[in-house]
């Protein structure tokens, strides 16, 4: 598949013992995608795969996706 690569990472927000909300990173996925959509697309099934899971919502809030540029 030729595209472009993507780092796709899921947060979880928790409450720490203080009553402070921390965003917690759960993973970083590196996935080569057409677009934004299909990274995250890519990303949320590998991220299921990984744990075992139906749903990526289950472990994580959100997730962001940044476009990995290489150097020439």
């Amino acid at each position: 598949m030729s595209g472009k690569r993507y780092c796709v990472t899921f947060y979880k927000t928790v409450t720490t013992d203080d009553g402070h909300d921390r965003e917690i990173c759960q993973q970083a996925i590196e996935v080569l995608a057409r677009d934004e959509q299909d990274a995250a697309d890519c990303a949320k099934s590998e991220f299921c795969r990984r744990r075992g899971l139906a749903n990526w919502s289950w472990h994580s809030d959100r997730f962001e996706i940044e476009k990995i540029v290489r150097p020439s």
